[in-house]
Order: C-alpha cells, then structure tokens, then sequence
C-alpha cells in the first residue's frame, strides 16, 4: 500500500516541473524566471518553489497544464491502469490525473469569476 502511496506522491509532484522547464528553457529571460534562477543559484531552493508557486498563474504556455497533455495523460494512463500490475505506476498516474484535473477545474473557475 505504501508505494501505491508513494506512486501518487510522485505523480502529483511530476507535473509541477512544468514551472522548472518554463523558467529555464522556454522563458528565461522573464523577471521571475530570471528571479527563481537566481535563487536556485545561490541554494535558496524552497524560496524559489514558493516563488514559482506564487506566480503560477502568470505562466500562459505551460508544458504539462495544457488540455492536450491531459488528454494524452487520459488515454495513456487507461491504458497503463489496465494492464500493468505495477502499484508504483497506478499510483503516479493517478496522481497525475488528479494533479492535472484538479489544476484545469481552478483555472477554469478562476477565469470565469
């Protein structure tokens, strides 16, 4: 049961890397990313997580908190939920639906108010 646990730990955490790949490869030169690369410099790593948890919303094109990548995420994880006995793996991809589901509903809600 634990690494069934530990799978949906991982699954949750996996698509917040999408903020690290945006201030590093996709947007560098934007002031935050330029602020959270700093941090990340000098060691500072949890007041860059707070920093980049802080200005999520400002981020338009992110790599794994797009409709596309969920659908993709959808069809795949089925896929792997159904024929892997892998407690790990069920356990990362429900993480990672329920991440990502969770993140498109209050993005959604948020725009509409």
């Amino acid at each position: 049961m634990w690494i069934l646990l530990l799978g949906v730990f991982i699954g949750v955490v996996l698509p917040e890397i999408d903020n690290l790949i945006y201030v590093f490869f996709i947007n560098p030169q934007e002031l935050t990313s330029q602020r959270a690369s700093y941090l990340f410099k000098r060691g500072n790593i949890i007041s860059a997580i707070r920093l980049l948890k802080e200005t999520k919303s400002e981020r338009k094109t992110p790599v794994f908190h797009s409709d596309i990548f969920l659908i993709i995420v959808l069809v795949l994880g089925f896929w792997l939920l159904t024929s892997s006995a892998s407690f790990l793996g069920k356990g990362i991809i429900w993480g990672m639906i329920a991440n990502l589901v969770v993140d498109r509903l209050k993005l959604r809600l948020y725009h509409k108010a």
